[in-house]
C-alpha cells in the first residue's frame, strides 16, 4: 500500500483472519478497511518491559529479572472526520465503524483483530514500522460541528490499539 508521490491515507482494517469469521462485522466493515478522512496529527507507539525486582542484601538497587514484556500500544492523536461539504453524518459513515472494532463480536467472543497501515512507512512489510495485529481498546469521539437538524458532520477521534498476543 505504498504511494508514488501522492498523499497516502492512513487506514485501519479488520485482520483477514477475522473478517470472514465475524458475522455482523463482515456485512458492515469495508473489505479494504476504513481510510481516514485526514491523516492523524500524531501516532504514539509504546512498548514497555516491567522487570521483577529481587531484593539484594546490602545493595542499593534490586536485581532485575526479566520474565516478559507488556503489549505494545498505538495511540492516535486527533483523527479528523469531516462530512460538512457533502452534509454526511460522520457518526454513520466513520464512527459507527470504529465502534464495531471496540465491541465484542458474538461469533468471535472478543473484539476483532485489526491492523493499521499508512503508505510505505507503516504496516506489515519489511522496512516499515511494524504495527502488528491489535485489538482496539479505546475510542474517544468529540463531535464538533452539526447541521441545523443536529446531524454531526465533523468530529475528532482518539483511537487506542493494544497488541494482540502472538
Amino acid at each position: 500500500m505504498g504511494s508514488t508521490g501522492g498523499l497516502s491515507k492512513a487506514m485501519i482494517a479488520v485482520h483477514q483472519d477475522d473478517l470472514g469469521k465475524a458475522g455482523a462485522l463482515k456485512s458492515a466493515f469495508p473489505d479494504k478497511g476504513l481510510k481516514f478522512n485526514f491523516n492523524p496529527e500524531a501516532v504514539r507507539v509504546t512498548k514497555t518491559l516491567k522487570p521483577k525486582e529481587n531484593k539484594q542484601a546490602g545493595g542499593d538497587a534490586p536485581a532485575l529479572q526479566f520474565t516478559g514484556g507488556h503489549s505494545a500500544m498505538i495511540e492516535f492523536g486527533e483523527i479528523l472526520f469531516d462530512g460538512f461539504d457533502k452534509r454526511e453524518n460522520v457518526h454513520l459513515k466513520y464512527v459507527s465503524l470504529l465502534e464495531k472494532l471496540i465491541t465484542v463480536d458474538s461469533d468471535l467472543h472478543r473484539p476483532p483483530l485489526v491492523f493499521f497501515s499508512w503508505g510505505s512507512g507503516w504496516g506489515e512489510t519489511k522496512g516499515q514500522i511494524h504495527t502488528g495485529i491489535y485489538f482496539c481498546t479505546g475510542l474517544d469521539v468529540n463531535y464538533t460541528l452539526f447541521l441545523p437538524n443536529g446531524v454531526p458532520v465533523r468530529c475528532t477521534c482518539k483511537l487506542t490499539l493494544q497488541e494482540a498476543p502472538k
